[in-house]
């Protein structure tokens, strides 16, 4: 099984769930699903990880619709990043992108590309037809253009990535790294989003003072702990029945509340909130979050979110 193989089985499992299942049972598995699939990828790959378009963005992505782009998963491992290549109209819109990646969206070069490896693209230092560019409008290392030939694409931030370390995880701060974001001044807007992050559902705060609050109880690492996959798991689901496993998890799914991040150049990226289990979620970040009671009351107060 190949990696076009794997991707296109993992899709059609979310594909199937969407079909036969309401919206919180598909979470449910989706959660259940996320993880494993990701430790399968381990186990299967020589870099370790496929990231899901679907996990992070809310919509698949990654196949060029151009006759003369690869047909398999275009996937790009940059600078200790990964990065999936998205043309889709809903997935570039729930990132904040406009809907059509274009010529003029480009900026500077970056890096030279060619195919090949495990990942689609990879870096060299020939000068190809394949290049790697800022986004004009809001140069940042969350959000790339790909050119290939004539043909634009965004490359998105999936999640920091170490050979070394495939299963490594970081903490958010990191991640608001990514979306040149170093203080409370740097995030726009936060808001509850439906689960599929198409629209706003809850609450939207945009009081600055409130934000800055925000944003130092997520990056004091020293209270705002960070877990990996198997860490959250034997603090969450050890000692569980295993008859009893599956309610265990859809309990927790049950529990999801989205929570949208804006930036002030208008991207957006997510996190998933757990209120009653005490953990936030970051995709890119690979990891499960505890949340302090400071944090927690913060949700209540502003986003009334218990």
């Amino acid at each position: 099984m190949n990696r076009k193989d794997l991707y296109q089985s993992f899709n059609t499992i979310d594909d199937d769930i969407l079909e036969r299942s309401e919206i919180r049972k598909k979470k449910a598995n989706s959660v259940w699903i996320k993880w494993g699939t990701i430790a399968a990828c381990i186990c299967l790959m020589v870099w370790g990880v496929i990231p899901l378009a679907y996990n992070i963005f809310g919509v698949k992505g990654g196949y060029g619709t151009q006759d003369d782009f690869p047909t398999e998963i275009a996937l790009i491992y940059f600078q200790g990043a990964l990065y999936e290549c998205c043309d889709v109209k809903e997935g570039l819109e729930r990132v904040g992108l406009p809907s059509e990646i274009t010529a003029d969206m480009a900026g500077e070069h970056v890096a030279y590309l060619e195919l090949g490896g495990v990942v689609s693209y990879q870096e060299t230092l020939q000068q190809t037809d394949k290049e790697l560019l800022q986004y004009a409008p809001a140069p940042t290392r969350a959000v790339y253009i790909l050119r290939d030939g004539d043909n634009y694409m965004a490359a998105l931030f999936c999640r920091t990535y170490f050979p070394d370390d495939p299963e490594a995880y970081c903490d958010l701060a990191e991640v608001y790294r990514f979306f040149n974001i170093s203080g409370g001044s740097d995030i726009a807007s936060i808001a509850q989003t439906d689960w599929n992050r198409g629209k706003v559902a809850g609450t939207k705060v945009t009081e600055p003072s409130v934000i800055e609050e925000f944003y130092a109880l997520t990056t004091d690492i020293t209270k705002f702990v960070s877990l990996g996959n198997d860490e959250f798991q034997s603090i969450v689901f050890d000692g569980i029945p295993e008859e009893e496993q599956q309610e265990a998890h859809n309990a927790f799914a049950d529990d999801l509340q989205v929570i949208r991040i804006e930036t002030k150049d208008g991207f957006y990226f997510y996190l998933e909130y757990y209120p009653n289990y005490g953990f936030l979620e970051s995709g890119h970040a690979m990891a499960y979050h505890t949340v302090t009671p400071e944090l927690m009351l913060w949700f209540e107060k502003n986003m009334d979110i218990k």
